[in-house]
């Protein structure tokens, strides 16, 4: 029977309490090597439990990552809704404006029509008046005319009068003759004769004056006939104006008219368009103030998540202080998607990060890890060398996020951080591939 050493059992279970598995000796009986049996099912144990911690650490980084990336999507969203719900406010002020200035132009067309319309009528009227007086100006063409016939009848009377008084006078010039020829028996006929002769004189004294006054009254007529012309005219000319202002003004009202009728079809679509741009308005600050509720749920669900990352943190803390074979690897991936998880943390204004952690792929606790002391076995593997490139390139993104940010390219800065989800995902692959490769030895 084997001999127990009960102070060598009690000092291996308190190496394995401690987690020092590696540390806890061979055996030499059968209770020995128990105890040692123990120690490795317990070290498997730990590996497996750290295996599946990391793991779901992993799980649980990328599912912060996706909750950090959709909080700030839907950030971006309500900024969106919000800066349409500004625009659409002042939209529908300009609306407004649009709508007042429609009806003031539909009153002021409306006002033209009125006026053209007064305008036609009064140019109606003018031509009435117009025609009115071409017609009296013919009828007193005409009636200067018969007067004008009338005067010449009377200076060719008057012309016949003169003849017959020329006649009469050379008639008693030789009645007077003849009666000196009689002598004493001539004295009375000498008498009739001189009659005669006064009477001649007279006549023709009559109707040099009928002549005169006859030809005075054929200039004044011929002056109002020239008058007369030019009056009617005139009158014509100015018929042909009235007319045309007639005809433009009529042009004039169909244009209101139609002026009229398309400001009316307008101030019905403005009327409308601001009734639209009310709802889209309200429906706006709906949608920005639901989203921003979103927003806040997100931020809610990242503190939670986050909180749940930090127990496992904790979790994985004390699995890692047991003899657990590379755990430094499978630490370093822990460690990498705890600086991702605060690199979007850092994108959504929750944490803050140095320029270097974020530029340098030498500061961070991976980057420490990958460039510190390793066994040789561990530097020489092909998975440890594929490391750092996509690490460089990691860096290099999260730099290119800081500078989009800085400049206000949002769009920029989201297309780095998918960038930096390819590199992260190489750098896991090739994390587990070193894992695997050492846990076999």
């Amino acid at each position: 029977m084997d001999t127990i050493d009960i102070d060598a059992i009690e000092a291996a279970l308190q190496l394995i309490a401690d987690g020092r598995y590696d540390s806890v000796p061979a055996g030499a009986d059968r209770l020995g090597r128990a105890v040692r049996a123990l120690a490795d099912t317990l070290q498997r144990q730990a590996l497996d439990s750290m295996n599946r911690t990391v793991a779901y650490s992993i799980a649980l980084n990328e599912e912060v990552l996706s909750v950090i990336a959709l909080g700030r999507e839907i950030s971006d969203i309500a900024e969106r809704g919000q800066a349409i719900a500004d625009s659409t406010g002042a939209m529908t002020g300009s609306v407004d404006e649009v709508a007042t200035a429609s009806e003031t132009t539909f009153e002021e067309a409306r006002s033209t029509a009125q006026a053209a319309l007064r305008s036609i009528e009064a140019s109606a009227r003018a031509e009435t008046s117009i025609e009115a007086i071409a017609h009296a100006v013919d009828d007193a063409q005409t009636r200067v005319g018969t007067l004008a016939a009338i005067s010449d009848e009377i200076a060719t009377m008057a012309r016949s009068v003169e003849a017959i008084s020329r006649q009469t006078n050379l008639l008693a010039l030789n009645a007077a003759i003849e009666a000196t020829r009689a002598g004493a028996a001539g004295k009375g006929f000498a008498v009739v004769a001189d009659e005669v002769k006064k009477l001649a004189n007279k006549t023709r004294e009559v109707a040099e004056t009928i002549r005169g006054r006859t030809d005075s009254l054929r200039a004044g007529m011929d002056a109002i006939v020239g008058g007369m012309e030019a009056s009617a005219a005139a009158v014509q000319e100015g018929r042909a104006v009235v007319a045309e202002a007639g005809r433009d003004m009529r042009t004039v009202s169909e244009h209101a008219d139609h002026t009229t009728a398309l400001m009316q079809d307008v101030t019905g679509h403005v009327e409308s368009q601001k009734q639209s741009a009310g709802a889209i308005a309200g429906d706006s600050a709906t949608i920005a103030a639901m989203t921003e509720r979103s927003h806040q749920g997100i931020m809610a669900l990242t503190e939670v998540v986050d909180h749940s990352h930090k127990l496992v943190v904790q979790g994985l803390a004390t699995i890692s202080a047991k003899d657990v074979p590379n755990k430094d690897i499978r630490l370093a991936m822990s460690d990498h998607m705890l600086w991702r998880k605060r690199l979007a943390q850092a994108f959504i204004g929750k944490n803050e990060l140095r320029e270097d952690e974020i530029r340098d792929p030498k500061a961070t606790r991976f980057g420490r890890w990958y460039h510190g002391h390793h066994p040789e076995r561990v530097r020489a593997h092909p998975a440890f060398a594929r490391l750092e490139e996509p690490n460089r390139a990691l860096h290099q993104a999260g730099g290119a996020i800081v500078d989009a940010l800085n400049e206000g390219r949002l769009a920029d800065a989201l297309a780095q951080m998918e960038n930096i989800g390819a590199c992260s995902a190489r750098i896991l692959e090739g994390l587990r591939e070193l894992a695997e490769a050492m846990d076999q030895g």
